[in-house]
């Protein structure tokens, strides 16, 4: 009988010896994903900063090691993946939207082969979509992962049949156990910090490198939640509202990446701006600790009082990225994202004003935007004139309200989830545009954001700067070209 059968089949007196002896394999896999769809994709690769909470939660809590493989910063194959994890009789995956078709088909070839093998999915969309691998899986995480997965794999690992986990749904020989959502965790300070020991460091880094030695990126989550609710952002169903850790907790986490040779953080907060007074903490507590770094952060449109942005700066921020979204205010309005387009070049100018560069996002396909329109927010950016900007399509995500009201509406083209991605051809039309329009739009905004004098001028003196010539070139020729469809308008 194998370990899966008597978790299945109610055999629940196995000791720890045996459990000891058994040596248990565990790995944690984040699937490839082509986020950008050209074959040289841009300079940008983020860490899996939640396979590292879960692998250094799994370590501390079961005292067992766990694997990590980033089979997207690796480019490995499907048939590379499943070569890779061969060895392995735990195997989780986190996924996303556009790579669960992908896990899918791994998760039923690895059970077709090793019957005995115990896999478990989680991420994103599985919190937004429980039912959608729940069959192809021994076990679904839904939500925060790091306490549910930690009581599976307990539970699991001993034998035993508790089937009541709050967080999971479980496979239990072709019956799927619902059990209800586990609460958020509310002291995120009680958290290992994530182990970036898992992955190669030299495999990561930011589009912009602000000088620092390169592949010394990494991210890091001072919260989580947001406190807004955009209809085309599922943050609050998969986070909830804003949690905080305290800035003494993020601090030993700077210091610890600092010690392992990190120079350029992310702190990937939906809006570490939110909430000033925090801000002005971690601030002071880095420049008292005279720790020297670099950082990024997520901020909205807002009037900043210039006092914290430049204790932003002298604490190291370098770059926001910013969802401006539009300067059509219908469009913002129909997307509740609650920002007045009156504020938005004033914004961008206060951060640039303060030597902070701003990453503007603008996206292709919100409703009540038409062509006219669309060119407008073009024109306002360039005026506005961040230091570089993406365009990016909308991405219809299964939860989110824009979903619904697409499907409603009849406007998806299709729900191949393999095929999203955000600089890639729409999956959608709207009312007002074609997806043939869309992609001349998107490469109408490229073109005109990016081939002006200036901009040619700003991008050769900030090579010269950070002496990053060649990554800003190829990134350059890339923004322009990274997808099958514009190049065919």
């Amino acid at each position: 009988m194998t370990r899966h059968e008597r978790f299945a089949n109610t055999y629940a007196h196995t000791t720890t010896k045996i459990l000891i002896s058994m040596k248990n394999k565990i790995i944690l896999v984040n699937p490839p994903y082509q986020y950008f769809s050209a074959k040289n994709q841009l300079n940008y690769n983020r860490p899996p900063l939640g396979l590292l909470y879960i692998a250094a939660s799994l370590e501390k809590n079961l005292k067992i090691n766990v694997d990590v493989l980033d089979a997207y910063a690796e480019n490995l194959s499907a048939a590379e993946i499943k070569a890779r994890l061969k060895n392995y009789n735990i195997i989780g995956f986190s996924v996303t939207t556009p790579t669960a078709e992908t896990v899918k088909i791994i998760c039923q070839e690895i059970k077709r082969e090793n019957k005995s093998a115990f896999v478990f999915v989680g991420g994103p969309h599985i919190t937004l979509c429980p039912q959608s691998l729940a069959a192809a899986a021994d076990c679904s995480i839904i939500g925060e992962g790091e306490i549910t997965i930690c009581a599976v794999l307990k539970n699991y690992l001993q034998g035993g049949t508790n089937y009541n986990i709050s967080g999971a749904f479980l496979n239990i020989n072709g019956k799927i156990i619902q059990n209800r959502p586990r609460a958020y965790c509310q002291n995120l300070d009680e958290l290992p910090f994530p182990d970036r020991t898992k992955i190669k460091m030299n495999t990561y880094n930011h589009v912009f490198n602000y000088g620092v030695a390169s592949h010394r990126f990494t991210t890091l989550l001072t919260s989580r939640g947001c406190a807004y609710n955009c209809h085309f952002c599922a943050s609050q169903k998969l986070w909830g509202t804003v949690r905080r850790r305290s800035a003494p907790n993020v601090l030993a986490e700077i210091k610890q990446a600092l010690d392992q040779g990190y120079q350029l953080i992310f702190f990937d907060d939906d809006n570490l701006l939110e909430n000033r007074k925090y801000l002005n903490e971690l601030c002071r507590h880095i420049l008292a600790e005279k720790l020297k770094f670099k950082w990024i952060c997520h901020a909205r449109i807002a009037d900043y009082p210039p006092r914290l942005l430049q204790l932003m700066r002298q604490a190291g921020c370098v770059e926001v990225q910013i969802g401006v979204e539009s300067f059509n205010q219908k469009a913002l309005n129909a997307i509740n994202k609650k920002i007045n387009v009156q504020h938005i070049s004033a914004c961008i100018k206060n951060f640039q004003k303060h030597k902070i560069n701003v990453w503007a996002t603008i996206v292709v396909g919100l409703p009540e935007d038409d062509e006219d329109s669309f060119k407008t927010t073009v024109r306002k950016l360039i005026k506005a004139d961040p230091f570089y900007a993406t365009f990016i399509m909308l991405f219809p995500f299964p939860g989110t309200q824009i979903y619904e009201q697409y499907k409603q509406q009849h406007l998806l083209e299709r729900v191949d989830y393999a095929g999203y991605s955000w600089h890639d051809a729409p999956v959608f039309h709207t009312p007002k545009l074609s997806t043939q329009q869309l992609n001349k739009l998107r490469r109408h905004a490229y073109l005109k954001f990016y081939l002006r004098p200036a901009s040619l001028l700003k991008y050769l003196f900030a090579a010269i700067k950070y002496n990053m010539y060649k990554d800003i070139f190829l990134n350059f020729v890339r923004f322009l070209y990274f997808t099958p469809a514009s190049r065919q308008d």
